[in-house]
């Protein structure tokens, strides 16, 4: 039998993905439209999906979502100035819970629609998120185990209380400062590992879907509108 074609999809995080071994990379949109913050935002992400369809058969599109709304619950803003004023878990767990069910939403619609998928659990370098990050991927973890959902998350950026120097990348709007929403390329690196041998990698495979381009400065494929 041969292995299914891997597709990563998602908010800006999915850059940290983007290596020379992955490169079916949509970024599909800024975390501030696509999120799980009200039910309009996750079906404009269910809409994209939905595009795709008509070019996918076997292929398996790994969705990454989520920190976007972890960040804007804990700061009441996706724009981060001072990243140590993050709101207590305990404080925002009911409307994390909120995004979460909106999220298995969008998995229930997926699943009605036949297109088969797996799930990303958050990945951030914020450390003052690490508790809400915690909580989200375990809520979501549980989920997908309990309906035989591919779930991926890499633990070992994190030791202790610190995030490992290899994840850590620099601001795409400043080189000279850390980015403390996104982690570096290195998360793609394990990714490919712990993957290479259960699904392909067909490097253009993407170059055929007609709704897309590449984007060569982030080295993703975008919607073309």
């Amino acid at each position: 039998m041969s292995k299914q074609t891997l597709i990563i999809f998602g908010d800006s995080h999915t850059r940290s993905f983007s290596n020379k071994n992955i490169k079916n990379v949509i970024f599909s949109g800024t975390g501030k439209n696509l999120n799980f913050l009200n039910y309009k935002n996750t079906l404009i992400i269910f809409y994209r999906i939905i595009r795709l369809k008509q070019y996918l058969s076997e292929e398996i599109i790994f969705l990454v979502f989520g920190e976007p709304d972890l960040r804007f619950l804990s700061y009441s803003d996706f724009e981060v100035e001072n990243i140590k004023k993050a709101k207590s878990l305990l404080s925002i767990e009911r409307n994390i819970k909120k995004s979460i069910n909106r999220y298995i939403f969008l998995m229930k619609l997926l699943q009605l629609f036949n297109i088969k998928f797996a799930v990303v659990g958050v990945h951030s370098p914020n450390i003052f998120l690490l508790d809400s990050v915690k909580y989200w991927n375990r809520k979501l973890r549980e989920f997908c185990l309990t309906k035989n959902i591919v779930y991926y998350e890499n633990q070992t950026y994190v030791l202790g209380s610190k995030i490992l120097k290899e994840f850590i990348g620099n601001s795409i709007h400043n080189d000279k400062i850390p980015d403390h929403v996104h982690l570096s390329n290195k998360l793609g690196e394990y990714f490919y590992e712990s993957y290479k041998d259960k699904y392909t990698f067909e490097l253009h495979f993407l170059d055929k879907v007609t709704i897309l381009k590449y984007d060569d400065k982030f080295k993703v494929y975008r919607f073309k509108m």
